[in-house]
């Protein structure tokens, strides 16, 4: 009887090996070809450490191959904003995928909603907050969620913490505007990052469609926090 012919060697230790072999009996390496780039998609997925390694472990149960990217990315208003982290998972996969992710969504709900009803930050509240340099600033709850606060941040500026506020007095500068002191009609802030400017609540107020207007962008894009 002839023996088969051999037609490969393993990339990784050189022994000889059919062509339909898949692992190299002398190395243990994998003969499978890799995926190209193109075969992968990106999938965004919540920052929250605990989410994510559930997530991990959903796509572990299932068979799913994945990588998490976790970049930080600065822009105009520092460093310390983080990016959502985008789950890179084959092609071929990713409507499992998203199914699996729809899935954990559903089930977290109501854990999240509790989270948002407990938050002291009412949305169209009004609360003084500390400048990094000598002064105060007013800045007005848009809406929260289970991360963070998502604000508008007046360009008005007192030397003393106002205790009460005019809202058709408030105005939010262009960021570009250098004569004067720039604003923001949306800013995304983990809790922690805006405990740290010190707010101080003021009134109470509502929120219209134009205000939510940034925010609706950011959540489309699947933004981050500072």
């Amino acid at each position: 009887m002839e023996s088969e012919e051999i037609d490969y060697q393993c990339s990784a230790c050189g022994t000889s090996i059919q062509s339909d072999t898949k692992i190299c009996p002398n190395c243990g390496a994998s003969l499978e070809e890799a995926p190209e780039e193109d075969d992968f998609v990106e999938v965004p997925i919540s920052s929250e450490p605990s989410t994510i390694s559930t997530i991990q472990s959903l796509l572990q149960e299932n068979n799913i191959d994945y990588s998490i990217n976790d970049n930080a990315l600065e822009n105009v208003w520092g460093p310390s904003f983080t990016q959502v982290p985008r789950l890179l998972v084959r092609r071929d996969q990713a409507d499992l995928v998203n199914q699996l992710l729809s899935t954990l969504e559903t089930e977290d709900i109501e854990i999240l909603d509790s989270e948002i009803i407990d938050t002291e930050y009412k949305v169209g509240s009004y609360f003084s907050i500390a400048n990094e340099e000598s002064g105060y600033s007013i800045a007005k709850i848009l809406t929260t969620d289970f991360s963070g606060v998502h604000i508008s941040l007046y360009s008005n500026h007192y030397q003393k913490r106002p205790e009460k506020v005019i809202p058709e007095d408030l105005v939010i500068n262009s960021i570009n505007d250098i004569t004067n002191r720039p604003g923001a009609f949306h800013i995304p802030l983990l809790y922690e990052s805006f405990e740290d400017w010190e707010p101080e609540f003021i009134m109470n107020g509502t929120v219209s469609e134009r205000e939510l207007e940034g925010y609706k962008i950011w959540k489309e894009e699947k933004g981050g926090y500072f």
